[in-house]
């Protein structure tokens, strides 16, 4: 038996094909072109591409673009191959869309149908659009229509029509109205190439020739009995055979019985939400410039199938159960070592599958199909479980356009990936009855596949050897299947469309509601608290990343300050913010593609009185623990001791350690309280929000009362730095304020300050701020204190003009 031949002929088609040097002049050489893995010899991962499709749907101006061949059906661009432009606007231009096809079923001008119901549009490209289209398949390739003849150049004779290929002759009158953003993006639905079917080809024999489809004039030599055709194994018949782009190959390399098969596969129905649906059909663009082998993988992957050479013929094998040979492979036909491994390499492992299709329903725009992954199964886990981690394989589907075959084709692949067990074995000359593809049952004692047990493998592998010794061998690996893995029911498919579209999510998500801004005031030590709260209601989701509370000025709306939070509830005092303007404030959720919801603003309008800083606790060295002065305090920290703080004296030795400490807590003797910040007068509402007219600051200062009950105390008050501000530009109009009252408290211990801006400005003015220091006085027979520094801003809203 002779299993080597030489032949150039062979040897030029298998090289383009990704396979050189001395394998490829053996006859009896395997070789699987796979939609996923490809096998040559050892095993390669191979990730597919989208890349062409989005390719497929570019116009071009080129002299050197690529010819296309289209199967089915599909939305292409094309190369414009000549344009001519006038100062009127009038543009005209030729543009080829690919290889001779069935029909051009409409051009459509950044993605709109210019001539829906084969009728011009009235007011939308009406008058300002003509074209005439050709298939390049039939009858002349030469302008009939009229408008078309007139409005072409003279030079635009008979010789110009791309025989063989499917194009248009477009004119356009550019105007801003009919086409606002500019020269439009021009595309086509294509109804692709027309066929051979050996099926419906009365001379191609018995195994091929099916009389009940009805059809027998088909002739393969004679392209004009051709009919179109989207059955994928049909398109890749067609482009194997096509001597021009093609392969080139010859129709009888091909099995006839297994290329029957594969068609009828491939044309079987199967039942889906939508109906019932051919099982495999092939719809896109492939291109001259790439390789067999890449636009091989590309068909192959519309059903999830396999090329495979064996023997001098070739199999085209889609995605199916098929019965494995009657013969059983098991010691008696094993003449060397068994290697079984019950798991593949992490390279190698997916237990998810994702990807992007040409979308029908879309407009064919590429995009994702539903991520696909499995169920929980009979031991409660999924794939990921199993597998300790997310695996995705990536599996782009540029020749299928509808999302229910895409969703088919990837969970398929998904379930495909269970099949990890791999056995090699050297086998006797009764193995030369197999093929790679080929499905076969093992039996093996030592692994636990005892007769009626046998376990089903696919042979991905199969090298033939002479041995002097034990005479012709076959070394075979194969990998584990089950008929599980190519079951699909129409329930598995994911929730993909709405109203026939697909909803992308464009990163926004909703509003928050119900924003409620309150200000809260509370009793502390040393001095009245004042806290900004914001509450709101959301419904929080996996799209949200956080929200973002915005304080902004009452008049520019400008934002003086963002606070992040990722709670419906918030406190803030009034120390943390450290605004002095009025604001208002807004609240939006932020996605995770940081895009901001439309803002909900809540009705407050306020204004902080900054006051001193809140207690702290601070550490004072020395050499003795005697408390420091307030000159010493002021010293050393930069700034006056506060009613509160806590002041840790400490001594050290001459290495510096820490021998003593001494804890303080300093008191004013004149103390201040916050006592209230309130709004007096009417609201009025500006630009949907009310605000105060007549903002009042009141404060209160007091001694202690058992100290000083029976001393008699005066009380008085100087400003400072006093600051007039109106439309936010600052004046020295006045030189005080215009509404400043004070009273004593407490029996003549304690002094309360009220501040506020009359309604004494002249109404042009929108917004008047004033802005002021203040301290406060006690004196007695024995002394005085002064309080601290007190700082007041207020501000008056009023209503525009």
């Amino acid at each position: 038996m002779s299993i080597f031949k030489t032949s150039n002929i062979f040897n030029r088609k298998f090289n383009a094909l990704g396979v050189s040097g001395a394998e490829a002049s053996k006859e009896a050489y395997d070789y699987i072109i796979d939609s996923v893995q490809e096998t040559n010899t050892t095993s390669a991962f191979v990730k597919n591409t989208v890349e062409s499709v989005e390719f497929a749907q570019e116009s071009t101006v080129s002299s050197t673009a690529p010819r296309r061949i289209v199967y089915g059906t599909a939305v292409v661009g094309g190369n414009i191959v000549w344009r001519v432009s006038e100062e009127t606007g009038e543009t005209q231009f030729a543009i080829v869309w690919a290889e001779g096809c069935n029909a051009v079923n409409t051009i459509l001008f950044d993605g709109i149908d210019v001539a829906p119901s084969g009728s011009y549009p009235n007011g939308y490209f009406g008058g300002d659009f003509r074209a005439e289209s050709f298939t390049g398949l039939t009858g002349s390739q030469n302008l009939t229509d009229s408008l078309l003849i007139s409005k072409k150049p003279s030079y635009w004779d008979g010789f110009h029509f791309f025989s063989g290929c499917a194009y248009s002759y477009i004119f356009l009158r550019f105007n801003s109205t009919a086409f606002p953003n500019g020269f439009p993006s021009v595309t086509a639905e294509i109804e692709g190439r027309r066929i051979y079917d050996p099926r419906k080809d009365s001379t191609s024999g018995s195994i091929l020739y099916k009389p009940s489809l009805g059809v027998s004039s088909h002739r393969l030599a004679t392209s004009s009995t051709w009919q179109y055709d989207d059955n994928a194994a049909l398109c890749l018949l067609d482009y194997m055979l096509d001597s021009r782009l093609g392969l080139g190959e010859s129709f009888d390399s091909f099995d006839q019985q297994s290329l029957r098969d594969a068609i009828d596969i491939c044309e079987q129905g199967v039942t889906s939400a939508s109906g019932v649906r051919k099982r495999y059909t092939c719809n896109g663009s492939i291109f001259a410039d790439k390789s067999h082998r890449e636009n091989i993988k590309q068909i192959l992957s519309t059903m999830n199938g396999k090329l495979i050479y064996s023997n001098g013929k070739y199999y085209i094998k889609p995605y199916v159960y098929e019965t494995p040979h009657s013969q059983i492979v098991d010691e008696s036909m094993i003449v060397g070592a068994i290697n079984y491994s019950a798991k593949q390499g992490r390279a190698d492992s997916y237990n998810r599958v994702k990807g992007k299709f040409n979308s029908l329903h879309d407009g064919y725009v590429v995009t994702d199909y539903p991520v696909q992954y499995s169920g929980v199964d009979a031991d409660g886990l999924t794939y990921d479980d199993k597998d300790g981690e997310t695996l995705y394989l990536d599996y782009n589907l540029p020749l299928t356009t509808h999302e229910e075959d895409a969703q088919r084709l990837a969970r398929l692949m998904m379930l495909r990936s269970r099949m990890q067990a791999t056995v090699t074995f050297t086998a006797n000359m009764k193995a030369l009855a197999y093929k790679v593809g080929d499905t076969i049952q093992f039996g093996n004692d030592i692994l636990g596949f005892t007769s009626g047990l046998e376990k089903e493998f696919e042979i991905t592998d199969y090298v033939i050897a002479n041995d002097t010794d034990t005479g012709i061998t076959v070394q075979i690996t194969a990998k584990e299947v089950v008929l599980a893995i190519y079951n699909w029911q129409a329930s598995d498919l994911l929730d993909y469309t709405a109203n026939d579209v697909v909803e992308a999510w464009d990163g926004r998500v909703a509003s928050v509601t119900n924003v409620v801004a309150n200000v809260i005031r509370t009793p502390e030590q040393g001095y009245f608290g004042e806290y900004l709260e914001v509450n709101f209601q959301y419904t929080v989701t996996d799209q949200v990343k956080h929200f973002r509370i915005d304080l902004n000025d009452v008049i520019t709306n400008q934002t003086l300050k963002s606070l992040t939070t990722g709670s419906t509830t918030n406190l803030y005092s009034r120390e943390a913010l450290g605004l002095l303007e009025a604001f208002t404030v807004s609240v939006v959720a932020v996605s995770i593609q940081d895009i901001d919801s439309e803002p909900v603003a809540s009705t407050l309008i306020h204004a902080f009185t900054l006051l001193d800083r809140q207690p702290n606790e601070y550490y004072f060295p020395s050499n003795n623990l005697n408390q420091p002065t307030d000159a010493q305090f002021t010293a050393y920290f930069g700034q006056a001791p506060q009613s509160g703080d806590t002041i840790i004296v400490y001594t050290t030795d001459s290495n510096n350690a820490v021998t003593d400490t001494k804890k303080y807590v300093f008191y004013l003797e004149l103390d201040a309280r916050f006592v209230e910040w309130k709004n007096v007068g009417d609201r009025y509402s500006y630009y949907g929000n009310y605000y105060p007219t007549f903002p009042t600051d009141i404060r209160e200062f007091f001694v202690d009362q058992s100290t000083f009950s029976d001393i008699d105390i005066t009380w008085s008050i100087n400003v400072t730095n006093y600051e007039f501000a109106f439309n936010d530009t600052v004046s020295g109009t006045v030189s005080q304020p215009t509404s400043l009252n004070t009273v004593e408290t407490r029996g003549g211990a304690g002094f309360k300050v009220t501040v506020s801006v009359g309604n004494v400005w002249p109404t042009s003015y929108l917004k008047v701020r004033e802005k002021f220091n203040y301290t406060v006085t006690a004196t007695w027979a024995g002394g005085s204190l002064t309080s601290v520094v007190n700082q007041i801003g207020v501000t008056q809203i009023r209503q525009q003009p």
